[in-house]
């Protein structure tokens, strides 16, 4: 669903929640700020899909339960495609699990559903920002837990990487160039390059020598 809004120097939020009077609220919240408006809505994931290719937001809010198929897997697709989106998860859950996979799977923010409203605001600034965020209402031990899964996932670890990374990542380093990667995709060769940056950013690898040797490595490819 396409929403109109006179707020052009806004940044534009695609918001996905299959529940009308919960996305009434949000947009009540994100409409009143000068800095973001809500330019498109969706109440499932394939609804999304659908819509973000028309509006192009520049950050989005999915819950994680929906009725197709989950926030989590959604927000792999939308950034497989978008690799420049940001987007904030809500979800009732705060599974270590859940909050694990949901970073794992590139989001940059995870906030509770009873959250103040004035915390999503904050959220989509540290977001938008792209800035780690996880909100103050998940218990202690929930965030302990996360932070130590997510100190044995970081360091460079080939497994942060999104399926859509490790295809271009095994792709580039068996000589591939980014047209050939992208028409074997059907990306654009913009998107391959943002995916790129974004592998090289998460593994550390600073210069093209440095992904070689790491591909290498992984035993993606043979030297």
């Amino acid at each position: 669903m396409k929403i109109n809004s006179a707020a052009v120097q806004s940044k534009g939020v695609l918001l996905v929640d299959d529940h009308p009077l919960f996305r009434e609220g949000v947009k009540a919240i994100i409409n009143r700020s000068r800095k973001y408006c809500i330019c498109c809505e969706a109440g499932t994931s394939s609804e999304a899909m659908l819509v973000v290719e028309s509006e192009k937001p520049e950050l989005a809010i999915i819950d994680i339960n929906l009725p197709d198929y989950d926030g989590i897997r959604l927000s792999e697709e939308l950034l497989d495609v978008y690799p420049d989106l940001k987007i904030l998860i809500v979800s009732m859950t705060t599974q270590v699990e859940q909050i694990a996979a949901s970073f794992q799977a590139g989001v940059t923010g995870y906030m509770n559903k009873i959250s103040a409203s004035g915390e999503l605001i904050k959220a989509l600034d540290a977001t938008d920002a792209g800035q780690f965020y996880l909100d103050g209402t998940v218990s202690k031990d929930v965030a302990e837990d996360f932070f130590m899964h997510r100190k044995s996932m970081s360091d460079g670890s080939y497994s942060e990487l999104t399926p859509r990374e490790r295809e271009i990542m095994q792709l580039l380093a068996r000589d591939y160039s980014v047209k050939e990667v992208a028409e074997r995709l059907f990306i654009s060769p913009r998107t391959v390059e943002n995916h790129r940056s974004n592998l090289m950013r998460k593994l550390g690898l600073k210069s093209t020598i440095e992904f070689i040797r790491y591909a290498f490595k992984q035993g993606l490819i043979e030297l």
